[in-house]
């Protein structure tokens, strides 16, 4: 019987296909690895996670209203745990907190970079749903309005400033015109200890500022 051979022809792979096929393979296996858990325990405590998993994703429904998502991923290197991926959480307040000013307005003179220490203010209700979460950025609804002279040219160097607490990065509020009040809304970031700063520069004659702040949304990381 004589023999028979068959030829079955494919194209090779190119280098890109290969690099695609095992992207997706690495892909499969991330996802594969990741379990999502529900419930109010932490599982990066519970040591049940298997020896394979690279993350996990869980459902924090400790307050069933208002349940939290939260996602770990597997430390790499010489460290060695578990590190949650933070979420950026943002939300409108119901009533607007005032914000305490340090010395308080009205201001006759310069005012240099001053601390105001929100933690008091967003540990109230309404504030920092997510317990201990510390509040990143605050968005403040703003007034100021100066009954002195505002001599020619003097408007746009009349203003409040805020910023973060160490960021030379300042949002102003002017005084355009002498006892007509000037409001604006702005994103101020906070530091750890949840500090913002602000600043005041008064350049005109018999100068009285008054200046209000009125937190109206919050960010925190969840």
């Amino acid at each position: 019987m004589t023999q028979e051979w068959r030829n079955t022809s494919f194209p090779v792979p190119t280098a890109s296909d290969d690099f695609c096929d095992r992207l997706t393979d690495i892909q499969s296996g991330i996802e594969s690895a990741v379990t999502l858990n529900a419930g109010s325990a932490d599982p990066s405590t519970g040591g049940s996670w298997g020896a394979n998993q690279v993350g996990a994703m869980w459902v924090d429904t400790t307050t069933a209203l208002k349940p939290l998502f939260s996602r770990w991923e597997l430390l790499t290197g010489s460290t060695y745990g578990w590190r949650v991926l933070c979420l950026h959480y943002k939300k409108r307040v119901v009533t607007p907190s005032a914000i305490t000013f340090s010395p308080a307005s009205p201001y006759t003179a310069d005012q240099a970079v001053t601390d105001i220490d929100l933690t008091t203010l967003l540990d109230a209700a309404g504030f920092q749903d997510n317990d201990d979460k510390v509040v990143t950025a605050v968005k403040i609804r703003v007034t100021v309005v100066d009954t002195g002279t505002l001599g020619t040219g003097t408007s746009n160097a009349t203003w409040v400033a805020f910023n973060q607490k160490g960021s030379t990065d300042q949002q102003y509020l002017y005084c355009q015109v002498s006892g007509v009040v000037n409001a604006g809304t702005m994103w101020v970031g906070l530091d750890s200890s949840e500090v913002l700063q602000f600043s005041t520069q008064v350049a005109n004659t018999s100068p009285s500022m008054t200046v209000t702040a009125d937190v109206i949304a919050f960010e925190e990381v969840v």
